[in-house]
């Protein structure tokens, strides 16, 4: 069986609830192994995949301003006057 996810992937049941991380893509039986927190209760789950749906993460790293010029008022660094 092709695992469906990927060890690390973020995931949730397609009924709702917590956001999960996927540790083991697909076990002996095909399940999928993911943990979560409930408060500080660290927990752990086998799935079925089809029971599951990937959840989309925001991408970190990407400059804000990759133009060089200055020109762009809101690059002006605050300065206040006494």
């Amino acid at each position: 069986m092709v695992a469906q996810f990927k060890i690390g992937s973020v995931v949730r049941l397609n009924s709702g609830g917590p956001l999960m991380t996927v540790v083991d893509p697909c076990d002996m039986d095909g399940h999928v192994a993911a943990q979560w927190f409930d408060g500080l209760s660290h927990l752990m789950g086998w799935f079925p995949p089809n029971a599951l749906e990937s959840v989309p993460q925001p991408v970190f790293g990407s400059p804000v301003d990759d133009d060089d010029d200055d020109s762009d008022p809101d690059d002006t660094p605050f300065i206040t006057s006494e």
